[in-house]
């Protein structure tokens, strides 16, 4: 692949990226009632997950074999990484009205930084 490509590619990831950052502070303003802000939570979540699977995929289907390979192993380590943060980082919260808040903003900001990982790494 030529690098004018790999810049094309590069540059599409992070205005993505950064668009995404725009409409979810727009959008999501964790502003109502707990069960609102919880409802919040998950939604712009699902948001980043979707964006990191796009990237995560995008980035894999440029990659060589063995880096394909390198990837999906640092993918799935970072998944259990991942789960066992947000799972501490609301233990405190276990049973009450904003678990799913502390749980899905955890997941939400780990996955905002493993989308810059991906970028800084393999795009």
């Amino acid at each position: 692949k030529s690098s004018g490509n790999y810049l094309l590619k590069l540059q599409e990831v992070f205005k993505s990226y950064q668009k995404l950052v725009k409409k979810c502070s727009r959008k999501f303003t964790y502003s109502g009632s707990q069960a609102e802000m919880n409802r919040e939570a998950c939604a712009e979540y699902k948001l980043w997950d979707n964006e990191l699977n796009r990237v995560y995929k995008k980035i894999k289907s440029s990659l060589s074999d063995k880096r394909a390979k390198q990837l999906v192993a640092s993918e799935i380590k970072w998944i259990k990484k991942r789960d066992k943060k947000a799972d501490k980082d609301a233990a405190g919260w276990v049973g009450g009205t904003g678990y799913t808040l502390m749980y899905k903003s955890s997941l939400t900001d780990q996955t905002k930084k493993r989308i810059k990982w991906l970028i800084r790494n393999y795009a």
